[in-house]
């Protein structure tokens, strides 16, 4: 039972720093959060490769 909470906050981690990457890269940090949680490492790997986007407000 312990390796499922494991599992969990380890999810939980990959998903916050996912969202952290995907906050400094102008993209919205809630949708990578949930793509970090449930795609791990995959979704980190793709935050770090994807471009900076530009910001248009004016």
């Amino acid at each position: 039972m312990e390796h499922y909470i494991f599992i969990i906050i380890f999810e939980l981690v990959v998903g916050m720093f996912t969202a952290i990457k995907a906050k400094e890269k102008n993209r919205n940090p809630f949708i990578w959060f949930f793509l970090g949680f449930i795609f791990s490492v995959i979704a980190l790997l793709v935050i770090f490769l994807l471009p900076y986007k530009e910001n248009n407000e004016d």
